[in-house]
């Protein structure tokens, strides 16, 4: 597979143009586009009277950050990354995911989603990370959701890929964006419980054996049976069932634990 950068087309060329594109959503509120910022997360975060449908993008990040404090690395114009201010909800975070995942699959209908939020495609139990989301929050009423997209693959990681090795067509960066953000504010309309429904299907973790790195350090492993209705991943051991709220998520053999 090859990764030519001249698959990439119609990069938004300004905050006004990209602004013009993403407000034909009413949602969408003041929009910044960025050549080069250390975070979009970090931005949103000090941005003053911040609303819903507020959005930050950039062309590159010198300081992306990932979840369970992981940087985000990127090349210039190598990937989709933005910030958008949403309103709390208790499964935000499979809501994101899904409403990205519903976006790219307009350009690669094979992916799908890693517990909680990463977007792969799975080749038996190898998978490949396309892109991720990470939520903080502002207040009781508002969170913002970093959105990273890699549009080519990163040099350096063999087990992530980039959009354009999964699809023949030219990938239009500006239509791309345009459709993340429409499906991120469109699942967000939805009843909870109809998130959590549409996740259990488009989740590729459901009925693996998986090995779960918590925070601590410690390693888990168990054959994942179902995500709950607030989100948490039920995981079935050797000890009995568990549920995760949190931690890394990989996808093993029967015997590998």
């Amino acid at each position: 597979m090859t990764t030519p950068t001249h698959k990439l087309e119609n990069f938004p060329a300004s905050s006004e143009f990209l602004a013009s594109t993403l407000k034909t959503n009413p949602v969408v509120g003041r929009v910044w586009l960025f050549d080069e910022i250390p975070s979009t997360q970090t931005f949103l975060e000090g941005v003053e009277n911040l609303t819903v449908g507020d959005i930050a993008v950039a062309r590159h990040q010198t300081s992306g950050r990932g979840r369970l404090s992981r940087t985000w690395d990127d090349e210039a114009e190598h990937s989709i990354l933005l910030s958008i201010a949403l309103p709390k909800s208790d499964v935000l975070t499979l809501a994101v995911g899904l409403g990205v995942l519903g976006a790219l699959t307009e350009w690669c209908p094979e992916l799908s989603l890693k517990w909680p939020n990463d977007i792969v495609v799975v080749e038996s139990e190898h998978y490949f990370k396309i892109g991720g989301i990470i939520t903080t929050g502002v207040d009781k009423d508002l969170a913002i959701a970093g959105i990273g997209v890699n549009l080519i693959s990163p040099v350096g990681v063999p087990q992530a890929l980039g959009l354009s090795d999964l699809t023949a067509e030219k990938l239009d960066v500006t239509k791309i964006l345009q459709s993340i953000v429409d499906e991120v504010l469109r699942t967000l309309t939805l009843d909870a419980q109809d998130i959590i429904r549409e996740y259990r299907i488009r989740t590729s973790t459901i009925d693996r054996y998986v090995r779960i790195l918590a925070m601590n350090g410690k390693s888990i492993y168990g054959k994942a049976i179902d995500v709950a209705n607030d989100g948490a991943l039920l995981l079935e051991t050797e000890n009995g069932q568990i549920r995760i709220l949190s931690g890394d998520v990989q996808y093993v053999r029967f015997a590998e634990h």
